[in-house]
């Protein structure tokens, strides 16, 4: 009889909570030789059997390690979390349920890499032994700092229950509301975001739907979703708007090296699936351009052989049916040219140098790799440069670039070829293999082609090239290789050989009526040697002349010394074969013949005029 009056009475404290408040001293030294911090239960300790086994923990406190900014990683009013009681026998702790009244959180990193939310007493062993499935916070806050990289991140979070969201029209399913602020890799940050009450921290279970606005810096991102696995996504699908004044600020935002933009917007739909986020058949723009495409994205372990770090890579197709050339400007290492109110270009000041000064901040390149197709359908240019589309295969790969093949429409014809940039060694090595193909003269010269009503020849030619240095103009600057050029069967305007041959009689003739010499063809080869440029064989063979050109351009000091001398094949009483000279500078080149040979001559002229008025 007493042994089943003492079974009954086991077996009805069941139904009731168990008070263990003597145990709360044991559980804190037991966690703080686990962990080497300080945990303290200063409320009730309270075991309820029939709930799960189900425990709940009155103002708690848990310590955070010396090397933070503040003593305590939680402080709590209440703690209130499911136990499985099958893996607290094998040493691990799972909660797959925890309510947390007024969390105060303190999360912080370390330049060496410790971070206090992991558990061992290093702070550097992701794999802890507790794990957490689905939380619930009523009203907290939380910090998150990282003094190296200027983080600084405050976050809270209110909890609006069903009667608030009645009122508002928003259903009976009670909501997180999560307000955010501070400093995130320097940049200022603010946003807002709400979802359901439960944080859904495991892998598995149902999608977390939630929406967020926030701004860092110059980027303003817009979500709406779901999200499966908060903590370690597993799975997404979301509706995303991005918008800011660069795609280059992405390198201080997620530590992707995106090169420099003009503004963009964009929207899409984002999917997480098989660890690879997709952003599916976005639109948008960049400057003036517009921009369309899908991509993927995805982290992958690098070996040995780049340091066995973790690099994103990104690939997929670009389209743009109206692309600005200008847009373009800030990826080669130029300054787009500013706009009006009204969206025109504002005419810049004259450059002081004409090739691109701007560095290329290869360090970015360590952080991405790439495999992007973009077609430009077609190309809107406010300059003279007659460009119709593009097309160009980029790859980037351990900080690699390469434009294979780089094609676009040209003046009526074809300019590509391969293009590498070897950003891992310092200075950057660069290798261009060029071609193009039927370009028309009329086009590269439009005004010559309008006045003259000229049909120009085609031009075709090859560049080889190979040099170093970390901008457009210092790669130039320093390149070795080969350039030619050739024109078939065309027509020039005479008005303009004559005048650079100094036939003066035959002017007045021109002043009535112009008419064009023919073009038997033209040759150019040039050698260029540390970054100078030299002619080793260039000529131009019309009907009237015979234009022969020597000379070199520097692109490095960007100095022009050019001799052109005409060899008139006609004869006339005066024939002036006077050469002239191209020197200066390319931004500002100055034309003026051989004074010399031109005053000789004019002295002939004269006599010759004395003696057969």
């Amino acid at each position: 009889m007493v042994v089943l009056v003492v079974f009954v009475g086991i077996a009805a404290s069941f139904f009731f909570p168990w008070k263990l408040n003597f145990l709360r001293g044991a559980i804190g030294a037991k966690v703080e030789q686990a962990t080497g911090r300080g945990f303290a239960i200063d409320g009730d300790l309270v075991l309820y059997w029939l709930q799960g086994p189900r425990i709940t923990m009155d103002k708690v406190r848990f310590g955070n390690p010396a090397w933070t900014a503040k003593p305590d990683m939680l402080v709590a009013d209440r703690v209130d979390a499911t136990v499985l009681l099958t893996d607290l026998v094998r040493r691990r702790i799972v909660l797959p349920r925890v309510v947390v009244d007024a969390p105060d959180v303190h999360l912080e990193e370390s330049a060496d890499g410790r971070r206090n939310w992991y558990l061992d007493k290093k702070q550097s062993d992701s794999n802890t032994s507790v794990r957490l499935g689905v939380v619930t916070l009523n009203k907290g806050h939380l910090a998150y700092v990282v003094k190296h990289r200027d983080t600084d991140v405050e976050i809270d979070a209110s909890t609006l229950d069903a009667k608030a969201l009645d009122t508002a029209g928003g259903g009976t399913t009670s909501r997180l509301a999560l307000k955010a602020s501070g400093t995130w890799n320097g940049l200022k940050l603010a946003g807002t975001a709400s979802g359901g009450d439960v944080l859904r921290l495991a892998d598995g279970g149902d999608p977390y739907a939630f929406d967020l606005k926030a701004v860092i810096g110059q980027t303003h991102v817009t979500a709406d979703g779901s999200v499966t696995g908060v903590s370690a996504p597993t799975a997404a699908d979301l509706k995303l708007d991005l918008a800011g004044a660069s795609l280059a600020e992405w390198h201080r935002i997620a530590g992707i090296g995106l090169p420099e933009t003009p503004p963009y917007r964009t929207s899409g739909r984002v999917r997480l699936v098989d660890r690879i986020w997709n952003y599916d058949d976005f639109t948008g723009r960049f400057g003036s351009s517009d921009i369309a495409g899908s991509v993927a994205f995805e982290s992958r372990k690098k070996g040995t052989e780049s340091g066995g770090r973790t690099r994103s890579f990104i690939s997929g197709k670009l389209v743009s049916k109206q692309l600005d050339l200008a847009d373009l400007a800030p990826m080669v290492g130029k300054t787009a040219a500013p706009k009006r109110a009204d969206g025109a270009n504002v005419a810049p000041a004259r450059p002081a140098k004409l090739l691109p000064q701007q560095t290329f901040n290869t360090e970015k390149w360590n952080t991405l790799d790439a495999d992007l197709r973009f077609t430009g359908k077609s190309i809107k240019n406010k300059g003279s440069i007659p460009f119709d589309d593009l097309d160009m295969h980029v790859v980037m790969q351990d900080r690699v670039l390469s434009l294979t093949p780089l094609s676009f429409g040209f003046a009526d014809g074809r300019m590509g070829g391969n293009f590498r940039f070897d950003g891992s060694n310092t200075p950057m090595q660069a290798k261009v293999d060029a071609r193009f193909a039927d370009l028309r003269l009329s086009r590269l010269t439009p005004t010559l082609a309008d006045s003259s009503k000229a049909s120009l020849g085609r031009l075709n030619g090859t560049v080889k090239l190979e040099g170093h240095g970390n901008s457009i103009a210092t790669m130039l600057g320093t390149s070795n290789g080969a350039a030619q050029i050739a024109m078939g069967r065309g027509e020039l305007s005479s008005l303009l050989l004559e005048l650079a041959g100094l036939q003066g009689p035959q002017i007045v003739r021109y002043l009535l009526g112009d008419r064009n010499a023919k073009v038997r063809c033209a040759l150019g080869d040039f050698a260029i040697k540390n970054g100078d440029m030299t002619t080793r064989t260039a000529l131009i063979d019309t009907d009237l002349n015979v234009i022969k050109i020597d000379g070199s351009a520097n692109f490095a000091t960007e100095q022009l010394d050019v001799k052109v001398t005409p060899l008139p094949k006609q004869k006339s009483i005066v024939v002036l074969r006077t050469p002239f000279y191209v020197t200066g500078t390319f931004v500002s080149p100055n034309v003026k013949p051989d004074y010399g040979t031109l005053a000789a001559r004019g002295g002939g002229a004269i006599a010759l005029g004395l003696i057969n008025p």
